[in-house]
């Protein structure tokens, strides 16, 4: 693929997702890619090998599920807040933050090196508002609207903390692959701690990726109230 047409891979991507985005997103997304780029040999962030696949496999993968985000952040509990859950390299939280300008962002994350990339990817992206919470999933106190995780541990293993920082009425949203072995996952939680969660499963088409792609979507029990964001 040739140089401009790679340049264009992000818009096109984009718009199959019908994610409408300003100039300036468009620029802070690619000002991110280049500094997983820089930075993935020495903090080894993805196993992407060049741009084209960065932009298909991590940035449009992480942002293929926003329209049921955001229809989450519509109904989430105020105020409202985001998180993304051993966060990694910042996807998704960093491009899901960026389309969803005006709504807090945390990026929890206990490596001390990770974490220092996040610090300075934020701020080249131009969101150093995004909180960077350099803590265990198990020392984080804040409670979340919205909470998402991808490429994090098994389903499993981390529901308990993930849903102890969810607010009551929050949701918690777990990017997956197949989905037999998503099923395998939400079999494999004991059922009690799912007691009064709504727990939906939707297919996610990412352009250009011949992969199959879930998101499931997990709504804890709770009162909930309209924030009126469209």
């Amino acid at each position: 693929m040739s140089s401009s047409r790679v340049h264009d891979l992000l818009q096109d991507g984009l718009n199959k997702l019908k994610i409408q985005c300003p100039e300036a997103t468009i620029f802070s997304l690619n000002v991110y890619i280049d500094e997983i780029i820089l930075w993935n040999a020495a903090y080894k962030l993805v196993a992407a090998v060049d741009r084209k696949e960065l932009i298909i496999r991590h940035v449009l993968d992480s942002l293929a599920p926003l329209i049921y985000i955001k229809q989450s952040v519509m109904d989430a509990p105020l105020p409202v807040n985001l998180a993304d859950a051993g966060s990694g390299n910042g996807l998704p939280g960093i491009p899901v933050s960026l389309c969803l300008p005006d709504m807090p962002m945390t990026l929890i994350e206990r490596s001390g090196r990770r974490a220092g990339f996040l610090r300075n990817a934020v701020v080249m992206a131009g969101k150093p508002e995004i909180t960077i919470a350099e803590q265990d999933i198990r020392e984080v106190s804040d409670l979340f609207s919205v909470v998402m995780f991808r490429a994090f541990r098994p389903l499993p293993d981390i529901f308990r903390e993930l849903s102890r920082i969810t607010k009551p009425g929050g949701t918690l949203f777990a990017y997956k692959g197949k989905a037999v072995s998503l099923a395998e996952e939400l079999d494999a939680v004991p059922s009690g701690w799912l007691k009064g969660w709504q727990v939906a499963v939707h297919s996610i088409e990412v352009p250009f990726l011949d992969a199959e792609r879930h998101v499931c979507v997990l709504k804890k029990p709770g009162e909930i109230s309209k924030t009126g964001i469209s």
